[in-house]
């Protein structure tokens, strides 16, 4: 019987290590290499569609123009209120929900596209209606067809450590644009960006891989 005893608390010890180095993996794949996110609102159609799942690498790099980002709302761009925002900037708090070891909720997570990146001015807009980097107009392929890159007026230089952030749907997006007189100005520090987004796999009809379009610092001035 004391064997038979022994070898049951073998096995669950045994059963208990298994399953905590598996929760370590999983939670070191999520934080370090990969995490899985769903996309809550229209404001990157056509790219992104409402429930779409996709993946987002966290192995670091470098962050370029067109970079589809998800990033931690620390600004407390779409808090609720005051102690909303307060928590949302937490170190604590970011720390935790950045990393997926508690749940985000009520928009602390967000994707959009990266514009802006530190040292350029981006405007809007030039004489053939496109967004501008550094005087370069943007030929942004990836906007749906008779959607205006923005229908609001702006200029701005991104300040270092920081990105200039929007949507692929202008008219449904609560980017960059629109927190211009938020203390933030607008902008995301490069530090909460979460990752960038490199395909969507669900639905399958929605599989595709997501890279950085090329044309987009290419058009004319």
């Amino acid at each position: 019987m004391a064997a038979r005893a022994a070898r049951s608390r073998f096995r669950l010890r045994s059963l208990l290590v298994i399953f905590a180095v598996a929760m370590v993996g999983s939670l070191l794949l999520k934080s370090f290499v990969f995490q899985a996110f769903y996309v809550p609102s229209s404001s990157m159609e056509n790219t992104l569609q409402v429930s779409d799942r996709f993946f987002v690498s966290r192995m670091g790099g470098e962050i370029r123009h067109g970079d589809i980002v998800v990033f931690y709302d620390a600004a407390g761009w779409m808090a609720d209120s005051d102690y909303d925002a307060a928590l949302r900037s937490n170190a604590w708090t970011r720390f935790l929900k950045m990393n997926g070891f508690i749940p985000s909720q009520n928009n602390e997570v967000m994707v959009k596209r990266a514009i802006g990146l530190p040292g350029d001015t981006v405007a809007c807009c030039n004489a053939h209606q496109q967004v501008t980097v550094n005087g370069v107009g943007l030929d942004e392929r990836y906007l749906q067809d008779g959607m205006l890159p923005s229908a609001i007026r702006f200029e701005v230089t991104v300040p270092e450590a920081k990105l200039f952030l929007m949507g692929d749907n202008r008219a449904h997006s609560a980017d960059s644009r629109r927190f211009l007189d938020h203390p933030s100005g607008g902008f995301v520090r490069q530090e909460d960006v979460i990752g960038r987004a490199v395909a969507t796999v669900w639905p399958v009809a929605n599989a595709t891989w997501h890279r950085t379009p090329v044309e987009l610092m290419q058009a004319s001035p």
